[in-house]
C-alpha cells in the first residue's frame, strides 16, 4: 500500500488520518490479554471480584488483601522451559545472503545476539499478548542517506496500542506514546498515529486545528515490516460476513485452571482464618469509660447522655484477638449467688473443621491441576519413552511441536523483513529448518529402546513395527518421519541393539562398516539435512545414500586404517629409556580382552566358529578388529579349522 493507495483506503471507510478505521474485534485483544494478565505479573485476578455475588465489600476487600499470587510461579516456569525448549532445540538458518548472515551473527540487540533477543522477547509476550505485534522499524544515517544502509530496531507494540492491523490490507497503525517516559504527571503529547505499511513508515500528529502527515522512511520492498506474535488461531465474523482472525495465546486452555487455583486457595485461606480458632464467649470487663453502663454524661450538655465511644454502647470491653488475657470481674446478679454458678466467664465451642479441610483439598487439587496444565516437562515425557502406549501420549507431544512450528515461521518472517529493510533484498532465500523433536531423551536412546522392544525379531518384522512406531509418533512432522525412514532403509541394523550388533558382527552376518553406519546413520542424516542444506524430502533415495555414504567414508577410513603397532617390550627395557607415547587404542583393546566381558566375548567367538556359524577367517578378524590380537595368537585361540568333505 503506497501514500495514494492509502488515501484511498481512509476514503473508502470514511476515516480520517487523525480518526483511522478500528479493527472491529479490538475488544476481544484486549479480553485476551486481560485474562491472562494478572496470572502473569501476579495480581488479583478478576475471576475473585465475581466469584460470589452480593458479597459484602468489606469481607471482598479482606479476600483480596490476603490474596498470594500462587498461579505465577508455574505460569513463569513455564513461560522459561518454552524459551529454553525451543531456544535449545537442533535447528538451523542459512542465508542465500552472505551480508544478512553475517548481520544475523554479529549483530548486536542490547547484550543478545540476534536469535537470543528475537526468542527472549518474543515468547513471553506471546503468551501474554498474542495479538500485539513485533515491529521492525528502520534507524540510523540510512533515514537521510540513500547511500547508507539503513538499521533497524525491533519493538514489541502492544494490542492496546493497535488500532488497525488486517494483512489483507498490510496495513498496521498504531498509537504513539503519548506520555515522555519521565515526564510529570498530567503533561502529554498531542495525539499521533504510526502509519506502517509495505512500502513506507509514516506519522500522523495534530497541532491544534492542524494535522501533520509525514513519511518517516520509504522502503519500497512489498514485505510487511512486522510480525504479529500469534497463538491459537479464532475466527471472527462480523453481521456483514467478514472473515477476521484473531489469536488466543498458546496458555489460554491453562487460564480456567489457574483462576479456579485462584479463587479456592484464596477462599481457603479466607475460611481458615474466620473459623479457625474456636469461638469463644466472655462475660467481659465493664468498660472503664463508661462502668458498664454504656453511656456516659455529653460533654457539650450535662443534662444529656451519649453512648460510651469506648465499648460502643455495650457496657463491656471485648478483645477479638485470639491472644487476648482478661481479668473479669465477679459476675453480678440480681438472682443470687446459686444463679451465678450457672455461667461460666469463658466458654469455648470448637468449630467444625470439615470446611476447613474440604476448602483446602479442593485449593490443592486446583493448583495442581494448574501446574500440570502447564507443565511443559510433563508434555516432553509424555513422549519421550514407552513404544506400547506413544499413541496415546502423542497429543500432548504435537501441541509443543505446533507451537514451535509457528514461532519458527515468525522467526523466518522477522528474519525475511530485516533482509529486505536492511539489505533492499526480497530475493535472496533464507532457510530456516524447525527442531524435529523434543524430548528430554535423544532420538539415539529412544531407538535403542524400541531396538530392545524388538530384541529376537526377525529383520522384516522389525521394520514393519519401525514404520508403524513412527508413523505415529511423527504423524505431524513430516521431516522427522522422513528421517526415520532412511536410517531403516540405509541399514537394517540400525533396527537391532548394540549386543546385537555385536554378535552379528561376530558371526559374519554383518561387516564392521555396517556396525557403523548402524551406529551413526542418524547423526549423519540430521547434519546431511540441517548443518548442509540437503534436500532430503525432494532427492531421490540414490542420491540421498549417495550423500550418506560420502558423509560416513570418515568413519569407514578411520576404522580400516587402524593398524596396532607392535612393540618390542625387551627392546624398551635394554634401550635408552625413552619413554614411548601410548597407543590408546591399543590400551583399550588390551583392557577389554583381559575383562570378564572380553573373555566372554572372546569364548562366544570360538563356540561360533565352532558350530559352523562364523566364517573361520572373519573371526580371525573379529579378534584383530575388537581385541587387537594378532593373527598368530588368535589362530591359537581359535585352534585348527575343520576340513569338510564336498
Amino acid at each position: 500500500m503506497n501514500l495514494e493507495q492509502f488515501n484511498e483506503f481512509l476514503n473508502s471507510v470514511n476515516a480520517t488520518i487523525l480518526n483511522p478505521p478500528m479493527h472491529p474485534f479490538k475488544a476481544d485483544w484486549k479480553r485476551i490479554y486481560e485474562s491472562i494478565k494478572p496470572h502473569f505479573y501476579g495480581e488479583v485476578p478478576p475471576a475473585l471480584d465475581t466469584a460470589f455475588p452480593n458479597e459484602d465489600e468489606q469481607i471482598l476487600q479482606y479476600r483480596k488483601n490476603t490474596y498470594q499470587p500462587k498461579t505465577e510461579s508455574p505460569l513463569v516456569k513455564a513461560i522459561t522451559e518454552l524459551h529454553r525448549l525451543l531456544s535449545s532445540a537442533k535447528h538451523s538458518v542459512r542465508f542465500e545472503n552472505m551480508d544478512m548472515q553475517q548481520f544475523a551473527d554479529n549483530q548486536k540487540f542490547g547484550e543478545s545476539n540476534l536469535q537470543s533477543f528475537i526468542f527472549s522477547v518474543f515468547i513471553p509476550n506471546r503468551v501474554l499478548d498474542p495479538n500485539a505485534v513485533l515491529l521492525i522499524e528502520p534507524k540510523g544515517e540510512g533515514l537521510e542517506n540513500d547511500a547508507i544502509r539503513v538499521n533497524v530496531d525491533m519493538k514489541v507494540i502492544q494490542s492496546d496500542r493497535i488500532i488497525f492491523n488486517d494483512p489483507e490490507y498490510r496495513l498496521l497503525i498504531y498509537k504513539g506514546i503519548s506520555k515522555n517516559k519521565y515526564a510529570n504527571l498530567g503533561i502529554e503529547n498531542p495525539l499521533y498515529y504510526h502509519i506502517v505499511t509495505d512500502m513506507f513508515y509514516a506519522q500522523a500528529r495534530s497541532y491544534g486545528d492542524k494535522t501533520m502527515f509525514e513519511v518517516i522512511y520509504e522502503h519500497n520492498s512489498g514485505v510487511m515490516p512486522w510480525v504479529t506474535l500469534g497463538g491459537r488461531v479464532v475466527p471472527k465474523y462480523d453481521i456483514y460476513g467478514n472473515t477476521f482472525k484473531i489469536y488466543k495465546s498458546d496458555f489460554s486452555p491453562a487460564i480456567p485452571y489457574l483462576n479456579d487455583a485462584a479463587i479456592f486457595d484464596n477462599q481457603h485461606k479466607s475460611v481458615m482464618l474466620a473459623t479457625c480458632f474456636p469461638i469463644k464467649f466472655v462475660e467481659g470487663v465493664d468498660c472503664n469509660s463508661c462502668n458498664g453502663v454504656g453511656r456516659v454524661v455529653d460533654p457539650t450538655n450535662y443534662d444529656n447522655s451519649i453512648t460510651c465511644r469506648t465499648c460502643h454502647g455495650h457496657g463491656k470491653t471485648l478483645s477479638v484477638t485470639p491472644l487476648a488475657a482478661y481479668n473479669l470481674n465477679p459476675t453480678t446478679s440480681k438472682f443470687g449467688d446459686s444463679d451465678k454458678q450457672q455461667v461460666e466467664p469463658i466458654r469455648y465451642y470448637s468449630p467444625d473443621v470439615s470446611t476447613i479441610q474440604e476448602t483446602n483439598k479442593i485449593a490443592e487439587s486446583s493448583l495442581a491441576k494448574a501446574e500440570q496444565v502447564l507443565n511443559i516437562n510433563r508434555s516432553l515425557k509424555a513422549a519421550q519413552s514407552g513404544v506400547a502406549k506413544e499413541l496415546d501420549r502423542e497429543p500432548e507431544y504435537i501441541e509443543v511441536g505446533k507451537i514451535s512450528d509457528d514461532v519458527y515461521a515468525r522467526y523466518k518472517d522477522v528474519l525475511k523483513i530485516i533482509q529486505a529493510i536492511v539489505f533492499l533484498d526480497t530475493e535472496s532465500n533464507i532457510f530456516v529448518n524447525p527442531p524435529i523433536s523434543f524430548d528430554l531423551k535423544t532420538e539415539t536412546e529412544l531407538m535403542a529402546e524400541f531396538a530392545e522392544s524388538q530384541k529376537g525379531l526377525p529383520t522384516a518384522i522389525r521394520y514393519e513395527s519401525y514404520i508403524s512406531y513412527i508413523d505415529r509418533r511423527y504423524n505431524s512432522d513430516a521431516i522427522a518421519k522422513q528421517i526415520a525412514t532412511i536410517c531403516a532403509m540405509y541399514n537394517s541394523a540400525y533396527l537391532y541393539t548394540v549386543d546385537e550388533r555385536v554378535n552379528l558382527l561376530a558371526s559374519g552376518q554383518i561387516t564392521s562398516n555396517d556396525a557403523i553406519s548402524a551406529q551413526f546413520v542418524f547423526d549423519a542424516v540430521t547434519e546431511l539435512y540441517y548443518d548442509e542444506g540437503f534436500d532430503i524430502m525432494n532427492n531421490d533415495y540414490t542420491a540421498i545414500k549417495n550423500a550418506i555414504d560420502e558423509k560416513l567414508a570418515p568413519r569407514f577410513d578411520a576404522v580400516a586404517s587402524n593398524v596396532i603397532p607392535e612393540v618390542n617390550m625387551d627392546e624398551f627395557n635394554e634401550g635408552t629409556g625413552e619413554i614411548i607415547p601410548t597407543d590408546i587404542e591399543a590400551e583399550s583393546k588390551a583392557k577389554l580382552k583381559g575383562s570378564v566381558g572380553g573373555v566372554q566375548g572372546i569364548l562366544e567367538i570360538q563356540k561360533s566358529v565352532s558350530e559352523g556359524v562364523t566364517d573361520y577367517t572373519a573371526a580371525l578378524g573379529i579378534l584383530d578388529l575388537i581385541y587387537g590380537i594378532p593373527v598368530e595368537e588368535a589362530k591359537r585361540i581359535l585352534g585348527t579349522p575343520k576340513l569338510t568333505k564336498a
